[in-house]
């Protein structure tokens, strides 16, 4: 277990920059473009969680803001009774 930790310890350290050699243009792009696509993407959905825009009458969340009666659960019989 220990050889494989070493192991892996080791490619990474051959892979890292040195100190003194500056990232390349590419690099900037890269972490920039991703920066860039986290905002969106976060920004889009904390507008679709505010306001979600949806105005069908005949939408799925209907059936579940539209309010019903409450159920009975025990009408003394062991039976539900006021449930679809």
């Amino acid at each position: 277990m220990m050889t494989e930790v070493t192991v892996l310890l080791s490619l990474l350290w051959q892979h890292a920059h040195s100190p003194a050699e500056k990232p390349l243009l590419i690099e900037y792009v890269v972490v920039a473009f991703a920066c860039v696509v986290c905002a969106y993407a976060l920004v889009r959905a904390v507008q679709w969680t505010v306001r979600p825009g949806e105005q069908n009458p005949d939408h799925i969340k209907r059936t579940i803001l539209e309010d019903a009666p409450p159920a009975k659960l025990n009408d003394g019989s062991g039976r539900s009774t006021n449930l679809p």
